[in-house]
């Protein structure tokens, strides 16, 4: 989404929850929301909502940490895909069908964005409390709760999106931790037993699954940094077919699963720790991205 305020002010809300906000003339702001909506239209992708402000954007609206300082408040609550799926029919909520259920590029004064947010008698989906909430609407998963003996760290995931909570061991290059990893309808969290992220990382982003009789699941990500657990066998399964309907409901490459009869091979995996970001890797990144020209017919 984008926010633009009379005063000079443009936030721009991402998936992953950590947003921008930016202050520059009004002729730049529209240039930038130009520009982003040019973009995703040329993939076909969900096109950002932009929605005016007459004064300053409500800081409200916003995540403004920054990445490195992540905590579990940053995920998606119930409230807000409640919000999404306002004008989506039960008839329209099943995978792939519903790829594109965001709203397109529409103006917004801020009376409307006021009225947005108030829930339809009518939407027997929208009228229900977050609490009542208990399947994903587009990708068919069940929603769960924070387990009841959970350390208080991750108290700010009360009413949040997620599909999967446990307490599993992280094999990395300079031996095992205990972490908690979760799940949301967008994004693996791998977390400390305090509730600090370590790691984040993109569902749609996994493109292989190694599963290991011996306890031991894969996870290997496009930008090859990876990553390796110890868990029961049904969580193993559990967390296979999670990431498959998360990625079914873009209509994206759905990841292979691989299976061993013991251990998952090492040289398989990448267990480096992801590199800090710089503006060389961030260009890399978007590069890699970046929709291909269509090649013209030969001959």
């Amino acid at each position: 989404e984008i926010l633009v305020g009379g005063k000079g002010e443009l936030g721009l809300i991402f998936y992953d929850n950590f947003d921008m906000l930016f202050e520059m003339p009004a002729d730049k702001q529209q240039e930038v929301a130009f520009i982003i909506q040019s973009i995703q239209r040329v993939g076909e992708l969900p096109v950002a909502v932009v929605t005016k402000y007459t004064s300053s954007v409500p800081r409200e609206r916003l995540n403004l940490k920054e990445p490195s300082e992540v905590t579990l408040c940053s995920l998606t609550k119930k409230d807000d895909l409640i919000r999404e799926t306002q004008h989506i029919t039960p008839e329209t909520t099943h995978p792939r069908e519903d790829a594109t259920h965001f709203q397109e590029d529409v103006t917004h004064t801020q009376e409307d964005e006021l009225e947005s947010t108030i829930l339809g008698e009518d939407d027997s989906l929208s009228a229900q409390p977050h609490s009542q909430l208990t399947v994903h609407p587009f990708n068919n998963l069940k929603l769960i709760d924070i387990p009841a003996d959970a350390n208080k760290g991750f108290e700010n995931l009360t009413g949040s999106i997620m599909h999967f909570f446990e307490n599993v061991t992280q094999c990395q290059l300079k031996g095992l931790t205990q972490r908690v990893l979760i799940i949301s309808d967008q994004a693996f969290y791998c977390c400390s037993e305090k509730g600090m992220v370590d790691r984040c990382a993109r569902v749609t982003d996994v493109k292989e699954i190694f599963v290991g009789e011996e306890g031991e699941l894969g996870l290997k990500f496009n930008d090859n940094f990876d990553m390796l657990f110890e868990m029961p066998a049904d969580k193993q399964q559990e967390v296979a077919f999670i990431i498959q309907s998360i990625q079914r409901v873009g209509e994206l490459p759905v990841a292979v699963v691989t299976k061993y009869t013991s251990s998952v091979p090492r040289e398989k995996l990448n267990l480096k720790e992801p590199p800090k970001l710089t503006v060389e890797t961030a260009l890399e990144r978007m590069r890699d991205k970046a929709p291909q020209p269509a090649q013209s017919p030969s001959g």
